[in-house]
């Protein structure tokens, strides 16, 4: 079954961790976990792996632990381990129960290794520090030779710790499949994630995440994502606004010719299919090579009406 293993730690139990296995978010499992243990802090989610079968990992990484003398009682998750071994172990676990470990590229290998020694070398407050992961992570994305593997590891530990900028970056990595393998899913995930508390940086994001949730058949959040795509053009006055339009029109008219049973309140006003007909004209001839021309017809039509031409 998928899922994740996690590694919880916490300050009232120091020089423990626990090692478990969840199907859902493991940021869920934190939450139920900290309610009921009876705990006076609440645990942080210092790692998580996902795998394909988080049962047979769980017993794997749990036998491994107890033969190393690391398990704190026999019927417990607890483990007395360094951090960085534990990661380590879900970390092989992770790549052996995926399936796909035999055709992992080594550079992505050499580079997740790398990013991972050095979140916990010589300094496990340092895997908390999550400015310090969200900096790394760019750093190496930035790099004369782009290390997006490795990125992608810092990132997503930052985002774990809901580092607002990192969310954004992670789905971004996940919509490309950058540094991770494509997975729109996920990428609407780290999107709402980063939405919490303020709207996306860069308009580009929310048009993404409109794509996204239309792809996953929630319309009436794809119509909210485009309906602010095209408020934040206007209001923010975006230099590229007619580049960015070009961009995701075509995807933005396909969605709105599906979503014509919604309310008009739900959909984008007419008057930006207005202001911005000439890119919208330009995406779907730009989308005419790779299309369906059944879709290429609903959406010119769609356009020329809303646009009352």
């Amino acid at each position: 079954m998928r899922g994740y293993l996690y590694i919880l730690i916490n300050p009232s139990i120091p020089n423990l961790a626990k090692v478990g296995k969840t199907t859902r978010d493991p940021k869920d499992r934190v939450i139920e976990l900290s309610r009921a243990t009876g705990v006076p802090t609440p645990f942080i989610l210092a790692y998580q792996q996902p795998v394909d079968d988080c049962n047979s990992a769980e017993r794997w990484v749990h036998q491994e632990l107890e033969e190393r003398g690391a398990r704190n009682a026999s019927n417990r998750e607890f483990f007395t381990a360094p951090l960085h071994e534990i990661v380590n172990l879900l970390a092989v676990v992770g790549a052996n129960n995926s399936g796909s470990a035999g055709a992992v590229d080594r550079i992505q290998e050499d580079e997740e290794e790398a990013a991972r020694s050095e979140i916990l070398d010589d300094d496990e407050d340092k895997f908390l520090d999550v400015n310090t992961l969200y900096l790394r992570g760019l750093e190496l994305l930035d790099a004369p030779d782009p290390k997006p593997y490795g990125a992608f590891i810092f990132l997503e530990q930052a985002a774990m710790h809901e580092h607002k900028l990192a969310c954004e970056k992670v789905a971004d990595m996940l919509f490309e499949g950058l540094g991770a393998k494509r997975d729109p899913k996920r990428a609407e995930y780290y999107y709402r994630e980063a939405s919490k508390t303020e709207r996306l940086t860069h308009a580009d994001q929310t048009a993404r995440w409109a794509y996204v949730s239309a792809r996953l058949e929630d319309l009436i959040m794809a119509m909210s994502c485009w309906r602010a795509f095209f408020q934040r053009l206007i209001e923010d006055d975006l230099p590229d606004a007619d580049q960015l339009v070009t961009q995701f029109g075509w995807a933005f008219l396909l969605d709105m010719s599906q979503a014509t049973e919604l309310p008009r309140s739900h959909r984008v006003p007419s008057v930006h299919f207005r202001r911005f007909y000439p890119q919208l004209l330009l995406s779907i001839n730009e989308a005419a090579t790779h299309s369906n021309p059944t879709d290429l017809t609903r959406a010119k039509a769609y356009l020329d009406r809303m646009s009352g031409l």
